[in-house]
């Protein structure tokens, strides 16, 4: 079994609305596989493009777009998207821990 932690992300955005709080899953302890140490982890290079994601959703810019997120780890980026009007996002890895902790 694998044990997991869960974080809350609060994202400040600049302007009115486009705080966020997201909810993400990391592993709780070492990878067994240290291919997947990259993606189970929140990287701080996530959360500054998760803040970049809420000024946008703020404008309404991401409100029915499509969402790409290439290398997505934990998922915080596509699941901000989700949350700030994106119609549709697609996460992917290339390994399938880091998928299993964005679903």
């Amino acid at each position: 079994d694998t044990l997991l932690a869960t974080k809350v992300v609060e994202i400040l955005g600049s302007g009115a609305g486009s705080a966020l709080r997201v909810k993400v899953f990391e592993l709780a302890g070492k990878a067994e596989d240290s291919r997947d140490t990259y993606g189970s982890q929140l990287w701080p290079a996530a959360v500054f493009l998760a803040g970049r994601l809420a000024m946008l959703g703020a404008a309404g810019e991401l409100e029915g777009r499509r969402v790409l997120e290439l290398g997505s780890g934990n998922g915080l980026c596509s699941l901000a998207a989700l949350q700030l009007g994106a119609a549709r996002v697609l996460a992917t890895d290339y390994r399938e821990l880091p998928l299993t902790l964005a679903r």
